[in-house]
């Protein structure tokens, strides 16, 4: 992905509390589930455009693959098409075909389970979460112990 060469600008106002018109609130919750390695930051962006343009008067989303390629800057279908297949895996989308429409794509967006729920569930990966927050830690005593021993020996 192409990063922007010339630095923008910031509006210079602080966006919680201050954006109504486009605003959409993604439920928090999802986040839980990247944490725990269910889904990649990919998927989760996916996601979020799918609950985006979720259509309530028809019950679902319907951008095609192009579409979401764009609207998450993703390159490669197969990207799309994992990250739509890990959604229904972990039960946050459902995907089926509408024949009204070409046999067009359409996604029911679902909301993520609450935080206790999904722990409950995913025990294999909050144990992995766990493990993982245990080496970070560990990491950070070393690295708090080699910075002192560093400031002594600068200090001798």
């Amino acid at each position: 992905m192409k990063k922007a060469t010339n630095k923008i600008k910031s509006s210079g106002i602080i966006c919680k509390g201050n954006v109504k018109d486009n605003y959409d609130t993604i439920p928090t919750t999802l986040y839980n589930y990247v944490e725990l390695g269910l889904i990649s930051s990919s998927d989760a962006m996916v996601y979020i455009r799918l609950y985006q343009y979720y259509n309530v008067e028809y019950g679902y989303a319907f951008p095609t693959i192009p579409q979401l390629m764009i609207m998450t800057g993703t390159g490669g279908k197969s990207t799309i098409d994992k990250a739509l297949d890990n959604l229904v895996k972990v039960g946050l989308i459902s995907k089926e075909k509408n024949e009204d429409y070409g046999n067009k794509n359409i996604y029911v967006v679902y909301k993520p389970l609450e935080c206790e729920e999904l722990y409950s569930i995913a025990l294999d990966n909050v144990e992995q979460l766990e493990k993982k927050k245990k080496k970070l830690g560990m990491r950070a005593k070393k690295d708090k112990i080699r910075l002192q021993e560093y400031a002594q020996q600068q200090g001798n």
